[in-house]
């Protein structure tokens, strides 16, 4: 009886040893990075990512509000570690999070919000044509479209918005009534500046997925320089300009590569 008991004991505290060394109690998944909200022209891509790490294979999953989101024509990698949304339309528009979970354990990242907003079309006679006025978001690069029969259109010419609003002068050669429109042509890569007393000087550019950037700086704009060259594989692109203490002031872009 007494030998019985000892290897029942054994068994139960093996059964206790397994448990607690459970790759899932041990090792949790780590965000690293939260996913950062969007405000974005109804049209353009937009993707949503954040960064995450762990012992082992981790699997992921992205929730609008409450529901669990799964892939269509527009919405992809659900199950990634990036969402890639193309075109972005206005019912897009909610909070965005996402689950990462590794052996069974499981963690919720922040919650963030997409925005989706319509172009704002203005127009203003000038007697020999108009001046067309867009406002959107920062990157956004226009196609201006005239007709004078509502078909076909052919472009006329390109902005790109730079600051929230976008011009584009359109002169009527014949005087003739012309009929224009707005629409949607690409995004651009646009650089957020440093925060605040950040010293590390680290820049963060949003653009649309598998773009190659060159980031360049300059404190005079006659001579830019190389800092690196990055491929956009999440959205946001994150650089740090080591040598930015060196200078008063520093200037960036980001070029083709």
């Amino acid at each position: 009886m007494t030998l019985r008991l000892v290897i029942c004991a054994i068994a139960l505290l093996g059964c206790q040893l397994a448990a607690g060394i459970s790759p899932s109690a041990a090792n949790p998944p780590i965000i690293d990075e939260q996913p950062i909200g969007r405000v974005a022209t109804e049209g353009s891509p937009v993707a949503l990512s954040f960064l995450a790490h762990g012992t082992g294979t981790l699997t992921y999953q992205w929730w609008k509000g409450t529901t669990a989101l799964t892939n269509n024509a527009r919405i992809t990698s659900v199950t990634n570690a990036v969402l890639s949304i193309v075109p972005c339309l206005t019912n897009d528009i909610g909070d965005y999070s996402a689950v990462v979970t590794l052996s069974g354990s499981a963690v919720t990242s922040s919650i963030v919000s997409l925005v989706i907003s319509q172009m704002v079309v203005g127009l203003t006679s000038t007697g020999t044509g108009a001046v067309v006025s867009v406002i959107g978001q920062p990157g956004d690069v226009y196609r201006f479209e005239v007709s004078t029969n509502f078909f076909p259109y052919t472009t006329n010419g390109f902005a790109t918005n730079r600051t929230g609003r976008a011009q584009f002068i359109d002169v009527d050669p014949g005087g003739g009534f012309r009929r224009l429109r707005v629409g949607y042509e690409r995004l651009l890569p646009v650089i957020y500046p440093p925060v605040p007393n950040d010293t590390q000087s680290v820049l963060r550019a949003y653009g649309k997925l598998s773009q190659g950037w060159r980031f360049e700086a300059t404190t005079d704009f006659l001579q830019w320089t190389n800092l690196a060259t990055i491929t956009n594989t999440t959205g946001w692109v994150k650089f740090t300009d080591t040598n930015a203490p060196q200078f008063a002031t520093r200037f960036y872009r980001i070029s083709p590569p």
